[in-house]
């Protein structure tokens, strides 16, 4: 690329061709005043603040939009610029209320800190008042757009960064303003409430609504969004009086870099929720009682031991929490190893989380997303499938649109029911429910007809080829139409747009879970991706869709029955001694109890007690009557959490646990990304980081090693982890890691395909046929599927707790198709008791014809979260990837 040669304020430098004044000149270091503009923007040149002066042709350019051209003199602080700059800046504030004491923003604002910079004090200038009332019911945002200054921020970044399209300028002249369609109210548009808006608008004219009137944020610290497996990057603002807010840490090489979600921005309410635990629970004559910390302790510890004695190890199960840090899981699962003797251990991902690592084994990165999910925007073709990454991961959908919208990817889209990625696939493809599999067969099954693929890749890099295609051969294409409903020949254009269209891509999520050969389902799409070579391109990658923020370093840390820390097998000798060096216990060996397993031992009386930390699977598991039984009838019951859960009120001892803003450690999302986290407030009274209360643990049940910091743990983790060796708390201080990263000079691994990785040959999965095809409903019967919420989270232990988002959940009503509705009689609004072998419940009906016949559709929200009672517990605890998406239901109207 060419370098222009450009002189400003005396100063020769060069610049890349294209590049505008404002950047090279940010590059040197000089400071121009903006207004409208914002690196994650297009340039606009709204404003006019950043004018500069080009000595040469006299002319005064907008440095933001103008680009540099060569031999240029620039002048970006001469008398004439700064009269023009001030002139520019007065003629905004005669139309700006003079309600800087009282404004939100206070003295963040941009506009207030320029006008000072310039010395500008009071006005010469005849005052043109914009009054503009404000009119949202929405407890998210408030709009003042008398303070507007028309930047366009709010605008491009809703239209770039979101992709959403709720707002744009609405009437012209000294009457525009930025607005919804028909300027309606933020809460009647397709407003997601992310807040990017407000976190760009750089006056009060957008401002976070009903924030806690603890002043301005003074000081900043990182931190990770407690929510979806994105695990955005998130910035804490406090000033010492508690925390502030909460903003995206907007670093070019965080995951969500400028943007949140809902959940994200204005979720964290609950850390200061009146329902947080003050102090430990024990149970004493039947009712739980407040006690110390030193006899809640002391009591556990002699309980868990107890228990070992008398009935053995095995009679003890742990499950650890896919919301708390890597040092803390690491430490719970040694708690179990090594202290108890059991494997029995895993983590509140096994019920919504990716598949179990081991069914890819290391070849396949042990179900981890290969790739960043910012691959996605390099893209050619995305495939989704079984997954609503608009309500379950919003980042990732802003990439998808933005991959769409901005760079002409294809989007493919399979989902029976119509949700807010529709309008930007090319196909939406509807397959009978159940049927994910056959419509995924009969796309490999085109790609070999029409010899679509890299056969001498294939040959060199993938084990049991022959095999597969013999295997496929039995899965003809007028199969694949009959049982998908789909025809045949969009299907063959499909499979030649996806081989065609390198690099590619594919997301899912928990949908495919929806048919009885769900195993058969995930190996059908895995052996697409390596068809297609998903798993090896740069450009594209495999997005297997979690569900909590740490759910994928639970796994890494080892809280799994069937993995020590690092995906290292405890039935390997060599391996299992390395741990049981450095920890000085011997360790067991056989595979222990997975989530579903620990539950039913329980209410066979095979588990006698157990500990969970940070889950409450009496509200969260299917069948919940079922899992209560179950925990009624353990001897000892500890649980540590934030609140008096379902669970804990079952439990004999109630450990106070602190929130996210209030520890540190480290947490690793699903893309694999290692990322930092610190305390940005002291513990609630009366509660620990979960790490010391099981560092105190530790010590009373034989354990010798005393940690004094997250540090240390991540320390004695690196020693045992061989692919977080690298990761060190001086390294993610600066910047987030990939594992694998196997040495301290080791930069990280972004792509699982790189050099370094230790995964072998991969190999095709064997597919069966059987259980791909729709299952039938018995007459009158409806499938009710349980889905996701935007504005409430999982069982909503601690979305709940969140008022902002409590007050706006709008969804729910049971959805229901109007063809449906219409044969029973029944409209908007309408009542109707739905029954199930397991519960039934009373419902008012939303009409959607985005929903098949025959489908109702129930949001997880606020008030209904028993309503996974519907689901029954499963029947093949063996499974390792059992199906709890759908339950066969009849309704009646009410």
């Amino acid at each position: 690329m060419s370098t222009v040669t450009v002189t400003i304020n005396g100063l020769t430098a060069g610049g890349r061709a294209g590049m505008t004044i404002l950047e090279l000149a940010r590059e040197m270091g000089i400071r121009i005043p903006t207004l409208c503009h914002d690196e994650y923007l297009t340039a606009a040149g709204a404003c006019r603040v950043c004018l500069v002066e080009e000595e040469k042709s006299g002319a005064l350019l907008a440095s933001c939009v103008a680009p540099i051209s060569p031999g240029m003199v620039i002048c970006t602080d001469s008398t004439r610029v700064l009269e023009a700059r001030r002139m520019v800046v007065k003629l905004m504030l005669a139309s700006h209320p003079e309600s800087c004491l009282l404004c939100d923003k206070g003295n963040r604002c941009q506009l207030r800190l320029i006008a000072a910079e310039l010395g500008i004090g009071l006005l010469d200038l005849y005052k043109l008042p914009s009054y503009s009332g404000t009119q949202e019911v929405n407890p998210f945002i408030k709009r003042d757009l008398s303070k507007c200054i028309l930047c366009g921020k709010c605008i491009r970044a809703d239209h770039e960064l979101v992709v959403e399209g709720a707002i744009d300028y609405f009437q012209r002249g000294f009457e525009a303003k930025p607005a919804t369609l028909h300027d309606q109210p933020l809460e009647e548009s397709e407003c997601t409430f992310c807040g990017t808006c407000v976190s760009l608008c750089p006056t009060g004219a957008l401002s976070e609504k009903d924030k806690p009137s603890l002043g301005t944020a003074l000081s900043r610290v990182p931190s990770v969004c407690p929510y979806c497996s994105c695990g955005c990057a998130i910035s804490l603002g406090t000033n010492g009086l508690g925390l502030v807010d909460v903003e995206p840490d907007r670093k070019r090489s965080s995951v969500n870099q400028a943007t949140l979600c809902v959940k994200g921005r204005y979720g964290w309410e609950f850390t200061r929720s009146p329902e947080r635990l003050k102090t430990p629970l024990i149970r004493r004559d039947g009712k739980l009682a407040e006690c110390s910390s030193e006899e809640a302790l002391d009591f556990v510890a002699g309980e868990l031991l107890r228990v070992r004695s008398q009935r053995g190890p095995d009679a003890l199960a742990f499950l650890g929490s896919s919301k708390c840090t890597n040092e803390e899981n690491y430490l719970f699962q040694k708690l179990a190893r090594a202290a108890v003797g059991t494997n029995n251990i895993d983590n509140g991902s096994r019920l919504h989380g990716p598949p179990s690592p081991q069914i890819f084994g290391a070849a396949l990165g042990w179900g981890t997303m290969t790739s960043p999910i910012a691959n996605l925007e390099e893209s050619r073709c995305i495939l989704v499938i079984g997954a609503n990454p608009e309500e379950t991961a919003p980042i990732m959908a802003y990439k998808i649109k933005r991959a769409v919208r901005f760079k002409q990817a294809q989007l493919i889209l399979v989902d029976p029911r119509w949700t807010k990625l529709v309008p930007f696939a090319r196909p939406w493809l509807r397959p009978r429910w159940g049927t994910d599999g056959a419509l995924i067969l009969g796309l490999i099954r085109t790609i070999l007809n029409e010899g679509l693929w890299d056969r001498q890749r294939i040959e060199e890099k993938v084990e049991g080829w022959e095999k597969f295609l013999e295997e496929m051969k039995a899965f003809g294409l007028q199969w694949v139409e009959r049982e998908t409903g789909i025809d045949k020949s969009l299907l063959q254009g499909v499979a030649r747009d996806f081989a065609a269209g390198r690099p590619a891509a594919i997301v899912f999520g928990n949908g495919i879970r929806q048919s009885d050969g769900q195993l058969s389902v995930l190996h059908a799409l895995v052996n697409l991706a390596l068809l297609t070579d998903c798993f090896g391109l740069k450009g594209g990658g495999f997005f297997p869709l979690g569900k909590e923020n740490n759910g994928q370093g639970a796994r890494d840390m080892g809280a799994l029955p069937e993995f020590l820390p690092g995906y290292q097998s405890p039935e390997d000798a060599g391996e299992r001694k390395r741990f049981e060096d450095v920890w000085g216990k011997p360790l067991p060996r056989q595979k222990g109890l997975t989530a579903w397993e620990m539950m039913a031992a329980a209410r066979d009386g095979k588990i006698q007690g157990m500990y969970i930390m940070g889950e409450n699977p009496a509200r969260s598991f299917p069948d919940s009557s079922y899992v209560r039984e179950g925990l009624g009838r353990l001897d000892f019951l500890v649980v540590q959490d934030l609140f008096l859960t379902e669970t804990a009120n079952s439990a004999h001892v109630v450990l106070p646990a602190c929130s996210f803003t209030e520890k540190e450690g480290t947490m690793t999302n699903a893309e694999r990304r290692v990322q930092r986290l610190m305390a940005a407030e002291d513990p609630k009274e009366g509660s620990l980081p979960d790490w010391k209360i099981l560092v105190e643990l530790s010590g009373r049940m034989g354990l010798s090693k005393k940690y004094s910091s997250p540090r240390e743990i991540l320390e004695e983790i690196n020693d045992l982890v061989p692919m977080y060796r690298g990761i060190t708390y001086e390294r993610v201080e600066k910047e987030s890691l990939y594992w694998p990263c196997t040495g301290i000079k080791h930069p990280g691994s972004p792509h699982l395909s790189e050099k370094g990785f230790p995964s072998g040959r991969r190999r095709f999965f064997e597919v069966r046929g059987a259980g791909l095809a729709e299952r039938k409903l018995a007459d009158g019967s409806f499938r009710l599927i349980l889905g996701s919420n935007l504005f409430h989270f999982g069982s909503g232990t601690r979305s709940s707790k969140s008022p902002k988002l409590m007050g706006f959940c709008h969804q729910r009503n049971l959805r229901m198709n109007p063809e449906d509705a219409g044969k029973m009689g029944l409209e908007e609004g309408g009542l109707v008791r739905v029954y199930s072998k397991k519960r039934e419940m009373a419902f008012s009906i939303c009409l959607d014809s985005g929903l098949p016949a025959g489908t109702l559709f129930l949001p997880v929200s606020p008030g209904n979260e028993s309503v996974y009672d519907f689901l029954t517990f499963p029947s093949d605890l063996k499974a390792e990837f059992p199906g709890i998406k759908t339950v066969e239901v009849k309704i009646e109207r009410i």
